[in-house]
């Protein structure tokens, strides 16, 4: 019964739902500029929210578990302030990825009140020590990044038409995705039942209350040049980075709490260092998403269909298509009619080799083949 109330009250939790309404606001967005640039929708599957939810699930779970055995405790005023702060930063920030900033924010501005106790903070003094369990929330986004960052496919990537040099035009790609996590943790106190911490347990003249906190990740990738495995090589290595650092400063704060304030900028700045060096990296890159004159640039691909069973990528050249040289939109599916119920192709890839790619398609429709090109 406990563990119902604590369920149905996350549920209704502001964070949570706001969630909710960034991931159908993210499905809406891509559906509506794919639409836009190509007549139709790459990928009509509304994976935002099943993300959203199968993330929330198993990284909860997981999640729960390291907390509790570890014993993680917030004060009310810190799990206010942060949610607070989680809220504003997806209403400010869809589009982009706040999420870890605001956490951030969350440790300086509960250090700040914990050691400063200015006079317009009218509740009870964050405790010192509590910094430590945000910086090991820290801990616990990098490594939820982590696996979101692992399980990330190219199909996720939306694509973008705009104008490029000597007039032609030029795709970039986007990828971004919102899940709220619920994490158990121990709150000191009893207070609030009817927003739904419950008490577990008591040591001394201390109580201590169950509750289950939404923790909002969010990652937002954005290509115009790199092959998309180096883009999300360089971006795991960088959280590698943080997180190492972020692990290294929750032992140090939890024997010097003072510790935790020049941590957390230290993190911030960090952050924003390595986002530059993102954007360097895609802006050095060689390659480009580019329209071409010698064959026809694949700008995606719809999952499920011949042209994905052919593994072809964003990126790729197609030179021939059913022995017939193919330099525009019209002469690839002129081609596709000389055989409705099979295509052959001969492409260039990423690395400039030529390959062979084939197989059956719908008969009497070679524009299901799944192919999305320049317009």
């Amino acid at each position: 019964m406990l563990f119902l109330k604590l369920v149905a009250t996350y549920l209704v939790e502001p964070l949570f739902l706001l969630g909710l309404v960034a991931s159908y606001i993210l499905y809406l967005t891509r559906i509506k500029r794919e639409r836009h640039f190509f007549r139709i929708a790459v990928n009509r599957d509304f994976y935002e929210l099943r993300h959203f939810l199968k993330h929330g699930l198993l990284l909860g779970i997981s999640g729960s578990i390291v907390t509790l055995g570890l014993g993680l405790t917030l004060g009310w005023q810190v799990v206010v302030i942060y949610q607070a702060l989680a809220c504003l930063a997806l209403v400010a920030g869809i589009q982009a990825n706040l999420a870890f900033l605001a956490l951030l924010l969350t440790g300086l501005l509960a250090g700040g009140v914990a050691y400063l106790n200015p006079s317009w903070w009218s509740f009870d003094k964050i405790v010192p020590s509590q910094l430590t369990g945000v910086m090991l929330l820290v801990v616990l986004y990098l490594a939820f990044k982590l696996v979101l960052l692992r399980a990330q496919k190219f199909d996720w990537f939306s694509p973008q038409i705009k104008a490029g040099k000597r007039g032609r035009r030029i795709a970039t790609y986007f990828w971004r995705e919102v899940s709220v996590i619920p994490l158990v943790v121990l709150v000191p106190g009893s207070w609030l039942k009817v927003s739904g911490a419950w008490p577990v347990l008591t040591i001394g003249h201390q109580s201590y209350s169950l509750f289950i906190m939404p923790f909002l990740i969010a990652v937002s990738v954005k290509l115009a040049k790199q092959v998309p495995t180096m883009a999300l090589g360089l971006y795991r290595k960088q959280t590698w980075l943080l997180l190492g650092l972020a692990s290294g400063l929750t032992v140090v704060s939890y024997f010097y709490p003072s510790a935790s304030l020049v941590g957390f900028g230290s993190l911030a700045l960090l952050w924003l260092y390595q986002a530059y060096r993102r954007k360097q990296a895609d802006l050095r890159a060689d390659f480009w998403y580019v329209e071409t004159n010698q064959g026809v640039r694949v700008v995606a691909v719809k999952p499920k269909t011949p042209a994905a069973k052919m593994k072809l990528v964003p990126g790729d050249i197609i030179i021939e298509c059913n022995q017939q040289l193919v330099n525009s939109e019209a002469e690839l599916y002129q081609a596709l009619q000389a055989n409705s119920a099979y295509c052959k192709l001969r492409v260039r890839g990423f690395n400039g080799e030529l390959r062979l790619a084939e197989s059956a398609i719908y008969a009497g429709a070679p524009h299901e083949i799944g192919l999305i090109l320049f317009h």
